[in-house]
């Protein structure tokens, strides 16, 4: 399905002239960063592929053919997802970016490529660990170098240790702040791991709390949470 943006126009004067000062942009965030112009003079724009993990915005400068002014103010809308935005609150859009229907998370030991994600390849001790959000661009479910788009700057992340720790039965949690958007280093023993990794509960997760003479990271699952900046 390709989504199709359009722009109504009220009101019962000239719409023809503010028609041609329509700009269709998308931008790398919600505060008009990174301005690329999508069309211009045309009241929709359908989004193509090159669209994906952009925000969507238009400016358009209200102008008559009379009235004193007939020029208005220009409006620059970064978001027509949003009601504050510009656009709608209430329609079936989802707020945000342009979804990319293609996008992998993988997590790697560093220096490696096997993805680790849904594996059973236990968290090991003195390694660290990569998070790499991706565009599968062939569709084949990893990620190859030169092929797919590496998009993981593009998104902030957190990383998480989920289930329950092999002995103690200590549950997981959010790692601390310390190691968001950058790669997890696991520390050589246990009671590093809980003096470094435990962190407050945050981000709709519960706090990490390792244990004194706990099992340290042994028994988790590693995974990440993340969303577009």
């Amino acid at each position: 399905m390709i989504p199709k943006a359009t722009w109504i126009l009220g009101g019962l004067g000239d719409n023809a002239k503010t028609i041609d000062t329509i700009r269709w942009m998308s931008y790398k965030d919600a505060q008009g960063g990174d301005p690329k112009e999508l069309a211009t003079k045309v009241t929709s724009y359908t989004l193509t592929d090159d669209d994906r993990g952009r925000y969507i915005g238009i400016e358009i400068t209200p102008t008559t053919q009379t009235g004193t002014p007939n020029v208005g103010t220009a409006l620059h809308l970064y978001d027509i997802s949003t009601a504050s935005g510009g656009g709608s609150d209430s329609d079936n859009v989802a707020p945000g970016p342009v979804v990319n229907q293609n996008l992998k998370v993988a997590i790697f030991v560093d220096g490696t490529s096997i993805n680790l994600i849904n594996g059973s390849t236990p968290i090991e001790l003195g390694k660290t660990y990569v998070a790499k959000l991706y565009s599968d661009e062939n569709k084949n479910g990893k990620f190859d170098a030169g092929t797919d788009a590496d998009v993981t700057a593009n998104y902030d992340f957190r990383w998480v240790l989920s289930g329950s720790s092999q002995q103690l039965g200590t549950s997981g949690g959010i790692v601390n702040s310390s190691f968001d958007n950058n790669n997890l280093a696991i520390p050589a023993t246990n009671d590093e791991a809980r003096t470094n990794l435990n962190g407050p509960a945050r981000d709709g997760k519960e706090a990490l709390t390792i244990p004194t003479n706990g099992d340290g990271v042994q028994g988790y699952k590693l995974h990440i949470i993340y969303k577009h900046k």
